[in-house]
């Protein structure tokens, strides 16, 4: 038995933890502030809400004649940028570009996935198209000598992220380091990066990639991935997604459901990632549907599907993902729809036919009894053990199991309310592109193109 994990330096979990990170930043830190300042990358939600605005006056010098607060000393804020949708290459290159000849210590994302991701990126680039790499200091990542002094420093522009003022650098892009889009491997090096998500949903606080995303015909939806783009520090605040819409919470649950599903199944899969997912798996059954349903202000459910969501991005790091993934990544590069619809929609098709291909080409796969035991657990909360899986009436349980697992993710759909593909423009005429472009990582059997049209086709 071999394998690795990557996990983030130290994890805030609890209401009210978003005030911790003033403490937190000379630590984190060991010693890097060079007089610079935090950049905060932030969704539009997040900027309107009270308990932002609390928090970014306790953080920053300016708000206050004092220098320090209860939770710590302030710091320097040097910008604030709004993210709006899921991060394209040109908005992590207007947002580098602005800070790119000044001093960034830390870089802090607040909001959904899409926004950490962003963070994420923005902190990867920095080094690359000027700041600190171009000025010879330092930064984060066991790379970061290979490539010092190879960026070109340029000048900033402000504006918001959706403006049209670009700084001058080298010309370097995020598009060059994105897998399957770029010809350049990412260094590795950073500036320090904590994540603070306000919805339960990518993991993207646990995770070592950012996705970016490009529509259109020929649009893509690609990872900036490097190991030691795991963020430093967690925060995970419930008290941050309390306010969450219903149809936030329902979609953003549901890309977590997959992951969790699909890291659990994984062929890179091993014990560790198999019981953490297993136990996201648990939280997150007890928790979503009551949350979109009946009660959304609980807030020891929303810790318990905050937990699931981070639990999903430790599992997906070291397990990777499966087919819904692979056909979600093109089909959200192609079509304006939230990633967790559309792995919401994907999840029981692909189920259905990975359990059908398993029972004809693999009967005796202990995969089956690990799904059939889910189905139980989303349906009516027990488990079927393995032991009882060696008797007859066991194979029967559990093929009572593998169909209730489906059943039960496809009332979810209804009962969550996720609206079908056909609601974003997607149509019959579609599906053999999108089925064309989509991939079988990781998925313990492969399913063909024509099987992947027709797990599209039931959810137009």
């Amino acid at each position: 038995m071999n394998f690795s994990m990557l996990f983030n330096r130290k994890v805030i979990f609890g209401a009210g933890s978003i005030a911790k990170l003033n403490h937190e930043i000379p630590g984190l830190l060991e010693g890097r502030m060079r007089g610079g300042g935090i950049l905060l990358v932030i969704s539009r939600s997040v900027s309107r809400s009270d308990k932002y605005l609390e928090f970014r006056e306790s953080l920053c010098k300016g708000g206050s004649d004092s220098p320090e607060t209860e939770t710590g000393p302030r710091v320097d804020c040097a910008g604030e940028e709004i993210v709006s949708g899921e991060p394209s290459p040109e908005t992590v290159d207007r947002i580098t570009a602005r800070y790119s000849d000044k001093k960034i210590d830390l870089v802090v994302g607040i909001g959904g996935g899409s926004v950490m991701d962003a963070g994420k990126a923005v902190s990867a680039m920095l080094p690359l198209v000027g700041g600190a790499e171009a000025k010879g200091e330092a930064v984060s990542g066991a790379e970061g000598e290979a490539v010092r002094g190879t960026a070109v420093k340029g000048s900033s522009a402000g504006g918001a992220a959706g403006g049209a003022g670009h700084g001058v650098t080298s010309g370097i892009s995020v598009r060059d380091y994105l897998e399957g889009v770029g010809r350049q491997k990412p260094p590795g090096i950073k500036i320090p990066y904590v994540a603070i998500p306000t919805t339960s949903g990518t993991g993207s606080e646990a995770t070592k990639n950012a996705v970016i995303t490009e529509r259109g015909r020929n649009g893509f939806k690609k990872s900036l991935r490097h190991d030691s783009y795991v963020p430093e520090m967690a925060i995970i605040d419930p008290e941050f997604m309390l306010s969450c819409p219903r149809n936030v919470t329902a979609a953003s649950g549901m890309d977590t459901v997959s992951q969790l599903l699909e890291s659990y199944i994984s062929t890179k899969a091993n014990p560790l990632t198999e019981a953490l997912a297993l136990e996201g798996l648990k939280l997150a059954s007890q928790s979503l549907p009551r949350l979109c349903n009946d009660s959304p202000g609980d807030m020891e459910l929303r810790g318990k599907m905050a937990l699931a969501s981070y639990i999903s991005g430790i599992t997906l790091a070291n397990a990777g993902l499966g087919t819904v993934h692979g056909i979600a990544g093109p089909l959200g590069g192609i079509f304006d729809i939230p990633h967790g619809v559309a792995c919401a929609n994907l999840l029981p098709g692909v189920l259905e036919t990975t359990i059908e291909k398993l029972k004809a080409e693999a009967p005796e796969s202990p995969l089956l009894v690990k799904l059939g035991s889910l189905g139980f657990l989303f349906a009516r909360g027990r488990e079927v053990s393995i032991e009882a899986s060696e008797t007859i009436k066991g194979r029967y349980e559990v093929f009572k199991g593998l169909r209730l697992l489906v059943e039960s993710l496809e009332e979810w759909l209804d009962s969550l309310g996720i609206p079908p593909l056909s609601s974003f423009g997607i149509s019959i005429a579609d599906v053999d592109i999108i089925a064309e472009k989509s991939g079988n990582k990781n998925n313990p059997i492969s399913l063909s193109r024509e099987e992947i049209a027709l797990v599209i086709k039931k959810r137009l």
